[in-house]
């Protein structure tokens, strides 16, 4: 029984080893030195939005099909 067991471990581990290896990492949006909200603050590289809420409106923007 415990052949079977293994054998379905083996095969879940790498069901989820090739999910994950599937998976975009990049950014979904990126950096341009300004705020990708519309309020066209003025930012250090690297950074996508000035603060909190301008993310939270663009994600929500985004989310509705407006991006």
């Amino acid at each position: 029984m415990a052949d079977v067991v293994d054998a379905a471990n083996d095969l879940v581990a790498a069901v989820v080893q090739n999910r994950i290896a599937s998976v975009d990492l990049k950014p979904e949006a990126e950096a341009t030195g300004m705020c990708l909200n519309e309020c066209g603050a003025s930012l250090p590289a690297g950074r996508r939005w000035c603060d909190d809420q301008c993310r939270d409106d663009w994600q929500k923007a985004r989310d509705r099909g407006l991006l």
